[in-house]
């Protein structure tokens, strides 16, 4: 569709794709079930992790939305800094 626009009906109203669930979860099985799912999804290790919660906590856990984000990342940051390597 993006790439070829005009090869698309405007009238279209049902684009999904079918998808058997019976596969999904045996691909999801053999990628590691529930623990391979929280494995993909666990982008930094167990120590940074405790380390930014206790910034988080220092902050108050702060709300973060899309207009807050940046300057939680950066008071995260600097309470980090000196601490993580």
């Amino acid at each position: 569709m993006w790439l070829v626009p005009d090869s698309v009906c405007v009238t279209s109203c049902n684009c999904s794709v079918r998808v058997d669930m019976h596969t999904v979860h045996h691909l999801r099985m053999d990628l590691g079930g529930a623990e391979g799912c929280k494995k993909a999804f666990q982008f930094v290790d167990a120590g940074f992790e405790a380390l930014a919660d206790e910034a988080l906590a220092e902050l108050n856990y702060p709300d973060i939305t899309l207009s807050s984000a940046w300057d939680v990342f950066i008071a995260v940051h600097d309470l980090l800094s000196p601490d993580y390597k």
